[in-house]
């Protein structure tokens, strides 16, 4: 700092020594003011001085600056001349305030109009300036401009806020339409909750039918919806927003339907301003379209793209089965107390503040200064950078950054640690700046230390807690994937059992789908033995076995470690005695693992499931299921998997139960058939050697077969020599009947027996004839009454009439 005038010399005689003494004083007083006017004008703070009528007795270049004019215009006038009304009244009440309390006291966050209308939020410290007789005319004060952080705080929170609405409410309606028991009510339910939780004007699902080419509605929200889907309402594949978004596989948005060339509208949305169009995929495969529609154009964004691309991905997995994020906030330190006009101004700056001349030796400090170093004036003044710090390295950096900049004059900025009086280093920015005599040489450097330890703190809070919601989100997800997971598996076993033929068919499936839709690394059955040594056989198993149940041989005995029957101690085994399912959440922590544990870690099997199969209340079979990760299984997945057992059970039983059914429905039909086949070729013996054979129907090679089988037999049986065979009810003789008959009566007569065709009807006859049949060698006779009187007559049987 300069040096104080010297008191003026008397004049002694001749006044040219007091002239030049007073020449002096008037050059050093100016150059003090110039220190000063630098020190005040080089801060980015608004710093000014006002009386009690409001008036500006000092301003700084920055207050200048915002006010749009220059530091000698403002001097002399008011806030009024420069700010609106209302803030200049607030600023006069609060000087007054603090004049007649004679109190420094900070005051938060006034809006400030500059001269070309902007509002700026400024963070004031206000300190009386007291006069040697105790009164304080005027008042001291330092404006932070604060307006940037009050941005960015509100643009953060506001940011935050509706990400984390966002995300609450995609992970509701994930959560919620995850639980739907079928594709019916899964799709009602996203339709309803995206409607009434998201607010859109219409919301829709369609269907890709790849036979027709075209995208159909599965569900609508509201009566339009429901007269869609009833109609089967269909868009063509590759049109339109649904079209184009199903062929693309990438969302597709309208902001304007009505600038759109593409969008296919619908009589019964007359509203429809915008639309957004995004594909529910599985992999690459495109499942369907989710489709929601705006009354307002430009009311669809990205931001709805990103929440329903996200909810596209849970539908689609619950059909086969988010990234939080925050931007840190900074905080600014509070600002130092002010002192006194001038001489105290330096050091009621709030930032430490310290000046050196030409050769780096400290000629002035402020207290916050003194205060952050936790040293005295003594202590600093008049000392170099080597005198006041300890740390070598620190203070060679120091040094040379201020040679530097005394090399090159001007301004200077760069980070550097500080170490605090409480012993603890601090991040810090310095601000460097040259100034100079009134003659223009360099005099020394002014620096301004700004400490950011605190910032840096809170953007360090920030990002844990960010890293803290994140975790959060994503267990939240992992445990959603896991319930998807289940139902997916529950769902594809369900089907499996409706479409198995076999047991053995529907196990194996029912193994695989674990493996491939529930990615669990293995799977397999087991056969409940009720023998001496209680044994369990695999039936069907999938996934990396790796011949891991040719190394182990279980049992569902209890018995002490050690024993044989130890064996059945694992999960399969207690699974089995207790009727529950049995959990192994870490295969390295379960000493009842005992012998297999070891190949189990080797395969990767880190946990562990077994649930019994059921047939009233017994168990027959066992599900076991193997994870990679260790504690794979929660409570809602175990669930789950309890149900897929129980339907697995109910599988099993009611394929037994139909295998048995059919069995007997067999037996039946066989026991049917031999009956029809009796009824249907009687052999029907008249009198000694005489046989009938009733034929009623048509005939086939396989029911000739059997007539001819069942004659020959009776013809054996009877000792039979004429065989009768009427056709009455026979309703058409063609070539192939007549063939077969001609078969028959070859071999009744290679038997030895006679064959009369009786019953032959004028249309039979006209058909023979007209087939061209040779009937030449047949003996045929119109009725069966005639062919008994022949075959009589032809044993040597002599009828006698019957008297009156």
């Amino acid at each position: 700092m300069a040096k104080r005038p010297k008191s003026a010399p008397q004049p002694e005689g001749n006044d040219t020594p007091a002239i030049a003494s007073l020449q002096q004083m008037i050059k050093e007083l100016e150059e003090q003011r110039a220190f000063f006017r630098q020190v005040i004008d080089m801060n980015p703070n608004l710093i000014f001085v006002k009386d009690r009528e409001g008036r500006f007795v000092l301003a700084n270049e920055a207050l200048a600056r915002i006010y749009g004019t220059t530091t000698e215009d403002v001097v002399g006038r008011t806030d009024a001349d420069f700010a609106p009304e209302e803030q200049a009244k607030q600023f006069h009440l609060d000087d007054l305030e603090i004049i007649d309390s004679l109190q420094e006291t900070l005051i938060p966050d006034r809006p400030l109009t500059d001269s070309e209308g902007n509002i700026h939020w400024m963070q004031a410290t206000k300190r009386p300036i007291i006069d040697p007789d105790g009164v304080a005319r005027r008042v001291l004060g330092v404006s932070v401009d604060v307006t940037e952080r009050k941005r960015m705080e509100e643009s953060i929170r506001q940011s935050l806020a509706q990400r984390v609405r966002q995300v609450e409410t995609g992970t509701e309606i994930a959560q919620e339409i995850a639980m739907a028991p079928a594709l019916d009510e899964l799709y009602r339910r996203v339709v309803t909750l995206v409607k009434e939780r998201l607010g859109y004007y219409h919301v829709q699902i369609f269907r890709h039918d790849k036979s027709a080419g075209s995208m159909v509605v599965v569900e609508g929200f509201g009566q339009p919806g429901h007269k869609m889907k009833a109609a089967q309402h269909r868009l063509p594949y590759g049109r339109g927003v649904v079209g184009t978004a199903a062929a693309t596989g990438k969302p597709v948005l309208a902001t304007d339907v009505r600038q759109d060339p593409n969008w296919l509208p619908h009589p019964d949305l007359p509203d429809t301003c915008g639309e957004l169009a995004v594909p529910i995929k599985m992999r690459d495969e495109v499942l369907g379209v989710l489709d929601v529609q705006s009354d307002r154009p430009g009311a669809l964004g990205e931001e709805d793209e990103v929440l329903l691309v996200g909810l596209a991905g849970q539908i689609a997995i619950a059909i086969e089965g988010t990234r939080l994020a925050e931007e840190t906030q900074a905080t600014m330190a509070e600002l130092q107390q002010s002192q006194r006009f001038l001489d105290t101004l330096l050091h009621n700056l709030p930032n430490p503040v310290f000046v050196k001349d030409s050769s780096g030796v400290y000629i002035e400090c402020n207290q916050a200064y003194l205060d952050f170093l936790g040293r005295t004036k003594d202590e600093v003044l008049g000392k170099t950078v080597y005198d006041v710090f300890d740390d070598a390295e620190l203070v060679d950096k120091y040094h040379a950054m201020d040679e530097a900049l005394l090399a090159n004059p001007g301004v200077q900025t760069y980070d550097a640690t500080l170490r605090h009086a409480d012993g603890t280093m601090h991040e810090v920015i310095f601000n460097k700046a040259t100034f100079a005599d009134a003659d223009g040489s360099l005099r020394g450097l002014i620096g301004v230390v700004q400490d950011i330890t605190e910032r840096k703190q809170v953007g360090m809070r920030i990002e844990a807690e960010v890293e803290e919601r994140t975790r959060q989100a994503v267990h939240a997800q992992e445990e959603l994937r896991r319930v998807n997971r289940a139902l997916t598996v529950l769902s594809r076993c369900n089907q499996a059992a409706m479409r198995a033929k076999s047991e053995d068919e529907l196990l194996n499936a029912v193994c695989q789908i674990v493996v491939d839709a529930g990615q669990y690394i293995m799977a397999w059955i087991a056969s409940v033995e009720h023998d001496e040594a209680k044994s369990i056989h695999p039936l069907a198993r999938a996934g990396a076995d790796d011949g891991y149940l040719e190394t182990i041989k279980l049992t569902w005995a209890d018995a002490p470690m050690g024993s044989d029957a130890s064996l059945g101690r694992g999960p399969v085994g207690k699974s089995i005695r207790s009727r529950q399912p049995t959990i192994v959440r870490n295969t390295s922590q379960d000493a009842d693992l005992g012998p297999w544990g070891h190949e189990a870690r080797k395969r990767g099997f880190n946990s562990i499931i077994a649930l019994p199969l059921l047939s009233e209340g017994e168990p027959f079979a066992a599900l076991t299921i193997y994870a990679r990760e260790i504690d794979a299984f929660d409570a809602r997945e175990v669930e789950l998997l309890v149900d897929l057992a129980n339907s697995l059970s109910y599988g099993v039983l009611a394929l037994r139960s139909r295998r048995e059914t059919e069995r007997l429905q067999q037996e039946i039909l066989e026991a049917q058939q031999r009956a029809i086949q009796e009824l249907s070729t009687p052999v029907i013996p008249i009198m000694d050697r005489i046989l009938v054979m009733p034929l009623i129907g048509s005939i086939d090679s396989l029911r000739a077969k059997d007539i001819m089988r069942v004659l020959l037999a009776g013809i054996s049986r009877h000792r039979a020599r004429v065989v009768i065979l009427d056709i009455t009810g026979v309703p058409l003789v063609d070539s192939g009947v007549a063939n077969h008959l001609n078969k028959t009566i070859q071999a009744a007569r290679l038997k030895g027996a006679r064959t009369i065709i009786t019953g032959v009807s004028d249309a039979v006859a006209e058909t023979v004839v007209d087939l061209g049949i040779d009937w030449s060698g047949i003996e045929t006779l119109s009725d069966l009454q005639t062919g008994l009187i022949a075959a009589l007559q032809g044993l040597g049987v002599r009828l006698a009439p019957v008297a009156a």
